[in-house]
């Protein structure tokens, strides 16, 4: 498929790294690709190493997944933790800064971010709308996308904490 970035997640050729991994079980007899088994990173790019907000990346090809942004706000069912959450004033459902910056990331196939209708919904939602969101709007908002596997109660609790952290840096900028 492709060969594993110094961010970590795995990197198609000519296609970048935004892609979801799945399975087709088939009777039919399919011809394999060759394997790509080298690392195609240039030498001297380390830019997602660099701009990673909690150091998460702790090697290249290494993720320290109790330091992730991303881990924190899909996976982690239970408190974020601090230390994460004092460098996330914004991301309320995954992190894609290593991606993001990633070269292989800049021409993609296909889309890399949630279009249409879910679009619309991010880009309108202000504080209150969040902070008022009931789980029927999160249902009806979030049902058919990836934001829905993490749960209304969780997102509401990534939703709080980023907003706990912009405030605490807009009181740090006043004093």
């Amino acid at each position: 498929l492709g060969w594993i970035g110094r961010n970590s997640c795995l990197i198609v050729p000519g296609g970048g790294s935004y892609y979801f991994i799945s399975v087709i079980f088939s009777r039919l007899a399919l011809v394999a690709d060759l394997p790509v088994m080298a690392d195609h990173c240039p030498p001297s790019c380390n830019k997602c190493l660099e701009k990673c907000p909690t150091e998460a990346l702790v090697a290249p090809g290494r993720l320290d997944a109790r330091k992730c942004i991303a881990y924190h706000t899909i996976e982690n069912k239970g408190e974020i933790d601090q230390a994460v959450s004092e460098k996330n004033s914004e991301w309320i459902f995954g992190c894609d800064i290593c991606q993001e910056v990633c070269p292989w990331n800049r021409r993609p196939r296909g889309a890399r971010r949630p279009i249409g209708e879910i679009n619309s919904v991010l880009n309108q939602l202000d504080r209150a709308g969040w902070l008022s969101l009931s789980h029927n709007e999160f249902l009806e908002y979030f049902r058919k996308t990836p934001i829905h596997r993490t749960g209304y109660q969780r997102l509401m609790r990534n939703v709080e904490a980023c907003l706990r952290t912009g405030d605490r840096a807009e009181e740090e900028k006043g004093a």
